[in-house]
């Protein structure tokens, strides 16, 4: 038996991480719509949605970030927190949002593969992202999760949701991690952590997200196969210097 209590041959190795919004729930538009909206009730600006255009594209880097250079100052965790609060206050319970197609399946599989861990690493306030699950009915409460709550850097959000894995496996880290996300940012927070990445798009894009160096690129999980193929060539694709 090794730590953990599994046998060597299932002994968890690989870890896949999934980012949220576009990745596994079309959210993207309505998140970005909130946030706007929240900025403009709290500080009368309107908010640039470009996240490739900041620092960090993390909803609480990025508000660290914008309220420092209005404040000329560091500012609080109070004042970041009501950002959140005026964020939340834009979902409402009858609020529906669609899955990425296949991305229950895909998350019921990778949970039930012997020697694969699963978690969800996005940078989503934690409370406004339970919000977009619960909206677009993908149940994943039981699923290791970091957020932009427990690192401001993406890069250390992805970290943060890998301990709370491998606790979970009782284990001490993963040999592999890959990560799946929609966005330039989450390639370049993979890049960083030297881990593999699989981008989710299609069209301009899907060709962004290769361009940002993903190693497969998939436009959902329609055909759960050929994610899942994608998802595991990537993970042994990171390993190459």
């Amino acid at each position: 038996m090794t730590k953990g209590g599994y046998p060597a041959a299932t002994m968890p190795t690989l870890l896949v991480l999934l980012d949220i919004d576009g990745t596994l729930i079309r959210s993207t538009g309505h998140d970005d719509a909130a946030l706007a909206a929240a900025w403009a009730e709290l500080h009368g600006h309107q908010l640039d949605t470009d996240w490739s255009r900041y620092r960090t594209s993390t909803d609480r880097g990025i508000a660290r970030e914008i309220l420092g250079r209005k404040l000329g100052r560091a500012p609080t965790e109070d004042e970041i927190d009501a950002i959140e609060r005026a964020v939340l206050r834009r979902y409402d319970a009858d609020l529906k949002l669609e899955q990425v197609p296949g991305a229950a399946r895909l998350v019921a599989t990778l949970r039930a593969l012997p020697g694969v861990g699963v978690a969800l690493a996005s940078g989503s306030f934690a409370a406004t992202a339970q919000e977009k699950l619960r909206a677009a009915r993908l149940h994943v409460a039981q699923v290791p999760a970091a957020f932009s709550d427990d690192h401001d850097e993406r890069a250390g959000i992805i970290d943060a949701a890998s301990a709370r894995a491998a606790a979970e496996h009782g284990i001490d880290e993963f040999e592999i991690r890959v990560y799946v996300g929609d966005g330039v940012w989450d390639a370049a927070a993979a890049r960083a952590l030297g881990i593999g990445f699989v981008g989710v798009g299609s069209g301009e894009r899907a060709e962004a997200l290769r361009a940002a160096g993903a190693q497969r690129v998939i436009e959902d999980y329609a055909d759960l196969g050929h994610a899942l193929d994608s998802i595991f060539t990537a993970g042994i694709l990171g390993l190459v210097p």
